[in-house]
This record gives C-alpha cells, structure tokens and sequence, in this order.
C-alpha cells in the first residue's frame, strides 16, 4: 500500500564501498515496522530478495548467497508495518575488491592432533564457498 512509509538504507551507509563483506549497514527506522525486506541487484539484473525480522535495521552483504568481490550491487529496502511499503530508493554498495587471506583459527594453531581424522577450521571469510589447505613440515615435505 502506498500509504505505508518508505525506507532506504542510512546516509552513512549508502553510495559507498565496503572495507569487508560482513561490515554492517544501518537502514532508517520506520516506527511500527516489524520486519524489513531488502532487494539486492548486481549490474546483469540479478536481484536477490530476502526478509529479516525482529525489527531489525540492519543489513550486512555477506548475507546475500553468491555474493561477490569487486561488484557493484543496488540496494532497496522496503518495511513491514501492518503490510509492505514500496521500496525506497536505491542505493550502491559496492564490495572489497580482494578476498580476504585467511589462516587457521587460533583454536587450531600449533596443536598436537589427537587422530589423523580430527577437523582444522579455518577463520570464516564472508562469501567464501570454499577454503584451500597447504600442509607442509617445515620445508622437506613432497
């Protein structure tokens, strides 16, 4: 209905580029509003829509599945108070332009394995769909 209030994401996270994926990103509040839908479009037309509840306003791109470094993506938002509101206007977001490196988390750092099967994790990286492993001795290993 267009009598419900429109919303966009804050001034201060609006029109910028992310320093990381899991930076967060405020939207302006609409009294009442009990939860807020956000529409994500990259550059082809693609464009992911996803609910958060609990009246939250705020909004983190790590949260859009197949996200990707060095793009520029639009971002709406829309709120529910009673019913959905009309998207507000957009605003581009555009992500870090290098994955960041990753290392093993400290939990797992110079351990003594208790079996050869036991599993090392590695520090989440925001987007990552995959983690690549080098294992070495030290310096011989072949």
């Amino acid at each position: 209905p267009s009598s419900l209030p429109t919303t966009t994401l804050a001034t201060n996270s609006c029109n910028l580029t992310l320093s990381a994926l899991d930076d967060v990103l405020f939207v302006n509040t609409v009294p009442g509003a009990t939860d807020y839908r956000y529409e994500v479009t990259d550059g082809s037309g693609f464009a992911y829509v996803f609910t958060r509840g609990n009246s939250s306003n705020q909004f983190r791109m790590h949260w859009v599945p197949g996200i990707s470094y060095n793009t520029t993506y639009s971002v709406r938002v829309a709120a529910f108070v009673g019913g959905w509101a009309g998207y507000g206007s957009s605003c581009s977001i555009t992500t870090p332009a290098t994955v960041p490196a990753t290392n093993l988390a400290s939990a797992y750092c110079n351990i003594t394995l208790s079996a050869m099967d036991q599993a090392l994790y590695a520090q989440f990286v925001p987007g990552a769909s995959n983690y690549r492993y080098e294992i070495t001795d030290g310096g011989s290993f072949s």
